[in-house]
């Protein structure tokens, strides 16, 4: 009796105290599902008809049940690659891909970066990675090993071979030949 009523108290307080917890319905913790996919860090890994690869990877992927057409990223990168190894990249903070057209709509500090040491920032692009192009209306502000560049627009095309700065563009270029003489005067 010195034990097992103490312990049978012990127990009655324990169940006035649980009783609210235990009469209520316990609450979702779980945000209701919106009817909207999600993934975290996607990657899609594909090849165009010449057999050369393509990707699209994103820290988040959202597919909504509205548009299910349309995939909106968060921070999405695209790498296009030559056969020859050859490449470009094209990264931004936000992205919406089409699968239906294939088209990356990239806005956001849009960063294009050549495996040659050649690139450029835009607030804007668009890329169809399956065909190796990208453009974009939006100021361009760039760089390479030959110097620098300012347009209002860019065009590429051949997976990052072929770039055309539009509507006013500024070039500074630098000379890769070097003089014998230093500056200021003659070589002694």
């Amino acid at each position: 009796m010195k034990f097992a009523l103490p312990a049978l108290a012990l127990a009655m307080v324990a169940l006035l105290a649980a009783w609210p917890s235990l009469t209520t319905p316990p609450r979702s913790r779980l945000a209701a599902d919106k009817g909207q996919l999600e993934m975290i860090k996607p990657r899609y890994l594909s090849a165009d008809e010449k057999n050369q690869p393509y990707s699209v990877v994103a820290s988040r992927a959202d597919q909504s049940a509205n548009q299910p057409n349309i995939i909106e990223l968060d921070q999405p990168e695209a790498e296009m690659t030559e056969n020859d190894g050859s490449w470009v990249t094209i990264k931004s903070e936000k992205g919406w891909y089409n699968q239906d057209t294939g088209i990356l709509k990239m806005r956001g500090s849009v960063h294009v970066l050549r495996d040659d040491g050649r690139e450029f920032t835009t607030e804007e692009a668009d890329t169809d990675v399956r065909k190796g192009t990208a453009w974009g209306d939006s100021p361009v502000v760039g760089q390479g090993p030959q110097g620098e560049i300012n347009a209002q627009g860019f065009r590429m095309s051949d997976r990052g071979k072929t770039m055309i700065f539009l509507n006013q563009a500024k070039a500074g270029v630098q000379s890769n030949v070097q003089s014998s003489e230093p500056p200021g005067g003659k070589k002694r």
